[in-house]
């Protein structure tokens, strides 16, 4: 594959997903990442891409990211590769050992605390988001399917990965999510929206909202964020109603293998489990 005409090339792959329907967030994703890998052709001088030259940018990578950005950087340049005719120029992505427990999953207690937290500091939207993010199982870009007319039928179609699910949106959530609208004025639309009404706020705004409402509640830095809220949803519904085929509807899984990941204990409840033995 030769180098030559990028911006171009770009221009087409872009239109490409565009037409494979996939998601903004995707197609930004994926560009962004091949972007890089083209900019480390440039620094290079490279003029024609080989499978060994693919190689030596996954080394290069290797040395600065984890291996789950390393994988999903992969993915994108595979992807590219097969739409350019190319598919030989793909290398395989790093085998991650399964994880059985999660750390970082809060507790019920935990959870109150956090949203306790962002009331006090007039943090009223990142209060909500968690609120709805930990009583639905959203995430957090399935937030732009919350809008204003879903309220009144509480309930959202969410569209995500070819797939379409109903969520259901809790009547208290509904109440104080009506209450929200009413004081900023949302008639319609996305409620959690940027400066632009018909786009959601942006991931990197939401991240670092619950990093600061992590840091006052004196949370350790990166055990808060959105997916825990997921993870929190999961444990609690499997706790309550021990079944795994229905939350994995209500999570849009298509395996129920990939529910199981979402309701392993944490490493310090398996501990407690193992003590309370008394063997």
């Amino acid at each position: 594959m030769l180098t030559k005409k990028v911006p171009l090339l770009f221009q087409r792959y872009v239109c490409y997903l565009s037409l494979q329907e996939k998601a903004p967030s995707t197609i930004k994703k994926y560009v962004h990442d091949v972007r890089n890998f083209y900019a480390y052709l440039s620094r290079l001088k490279i003029q024609t891409i080989t499978k060994d030259i693919v190689i030596g940018y996954k080394k290069l990578i290797f040395k600065k990211y984890k291996p789950a950005s390393i994988n999903s950087m992969l993915i994108s340049l595979g992807n590219f590769f097969k739409w350019a005719g190319e598919p030989e120029l793909k290398v395989k992505t790093i085998r991650i050992q399964r994880r059985y427990c999660f750390d970082h999953i809060f507790s019920r207690e935990e959870y109150k605390q956090l949203l306790n937290t962002a009331l006090q500091n007039n943090m009223h939207r990142t209060y909500l988001i968690m609120h709805l993010l930990a009583s639905t199982g959203l995430r957090i870009s399935e937030l732009r399917y919350i809008t204003a007319d879903a309220l009144y039928c509480r309930k959202a179609v969410v569209l995500n990965k070819g797939k379409s699910r109903t969520i259901f949106i809790p009547e208290a959530v509904c109440i104080e999510l009506k209450e929200y609208c009413s004081q900023k004025g949302i008639k319609s639309g996305i409620i959690f929206h940027s400066r632009k009404p018909g786009q959601l706020l942006d991931k990197s705004k939401i991240w670092h909202d619950l990093q600061r409402v992590a840091k006052i509640a004196g949370f350790q830095q990166g055990t808060v964020h959105a997916q825990n809220f997921r993870h929190f949803f999961a444990k609690e519904y499997i706790a309550k109603y021990n079944d795994i085929a229905d939350l994995a509807d209500i999570l849009g899984h298509n395996s129920i293998e990939t529910t199981r990941i979402y309701t392993r204990t944490t490493g310090t409840e398996k501990k407690n489990r193992i003590d309370g033995l008394g063997l």
